[in-house]
C-alpha cells in the first residue's frame, strides 16, 4: 500500500551504483529505511530531498514483512538552511539525529520525539543559544524516553532541573552556567540509563 508521511531525514548512503538507502524518522515517531532508486543517477535530482536534517513529506510503498520500504515521490517541506551556514548548529544538530538514531527504537509510535526534533531544529535555525537548545534536546529526549533528570550538580551547587521542561524557563536557569559542563554532565547521566548512547559517536566533536 501507499502511505504518506512527513519525516526528518537522518542519514543516507548509496546502495549500488545509483540508488540511496536513508533513514528517517516518521511524523507518527517510528523510523523506517527507504530505497530511493536511481536517487544518485545524473539525470536525478531525488538524492538532494535526502540531505540528513531535511524535512520532507513522501509517500512510499509500505509493506509491513520488508525492512526497507520503497520511495514513491516527495517534496521539500524545510531544508533548515539557515542552520546549515553555522558549525555549532551543524553539530549539535547532527549529535541530536544520530542520537535518535542510534537508541530510539525503530517502532516507537510516539510523535513526541519527532515533534521535539522539529522544534529543536527550527531552533538552531533561528537566534537561539545553540548550546543551551542542545541541552534542551538532551533533557526532553531522555524524559520522554522514561528516564528524567531531576537535578545536575554543578561546582558544588544543585541546579534543579525537574520543573525546566519549557525552554525559557530553562535558558533563564542555566545562562550563567557553563554549557559544555552541563552537556557532558547530561550525556554521562543519560549513559546510565540508554546505554546504547555511547555509540553515537558525533558526541566525540562536542569536546
Amino acid at each position: 500500500m501507499i502511505v504518506k508521511n512527513q519525516a526528518i531525514v537522518i542519514k543516507s548512503f548509496p546502495y549500488g551504483d545509483t540508488s540511496l538507502i536513508s533513514r528517517l524518522i516518521l511524523n507518527d515517531g517510528n523510523k523506517i529505511s527507504l530505497l530511493i532508486k536511481g536517487a544518485i543517477s545524473i539525470k536525478s535530482n531525488k538524492g538532494a530531498l535526502f540531505q540528513p536534517l531535511n524535512l520532507i513529506e513522501i509517500d512510499y510503498y509500505y509493506k509491513e514483512t520488508r525492512d526497507i520500504q520503497i520511495y514513491k515521490e516527495g517534496t521539500l517541506i524545510n531544508g533548515f538552511m539557515n542552520l546549515r551556514k553555522s558549525f555549532d548548529s551543524i553539530k549539535y544538530s547532527l549529535s541530536m539525529i544520530d542520537i535518535i538514531d542510534k537508541t530510539l527504537a525503530k517502532h516507537n509510535h510516539e510523535n513526541i520525539i519527532f515533534n521535539l526534533l522539529e522544534n529543536c531544529l527550527l531552533k538552531m535555525s533561528n537566534k537561539y543559544n545553540k548550546k543551551i537548545v542542545f541541552i534542551y534536546f538532551l533533557l526532553l529526549y531522555s524524559h520522554y524516553s522514561g528516564y528524567s533528570i531531576a537535578s545536575l550538580n554543578y561546582q558544588s551547587n544543585n541546579i534543579d532541573l525537574s520543573n525546566n521542561m519549557e525552554y525559557d524557563k530553562l535558558e533563564q536557569l542555566i545562562m550563567n552556567y557553563k554549557h559544555d559542563y552541563i552537556i557532558k554532565e547530561l550525556i554521562y547521566l543519560i549513559g546510565l540509563n540508554i546505554n546504547e548512547i555511547k555509540n553515537v559517536k558525533s558526541l566525540r566533536f562536542l569536546k
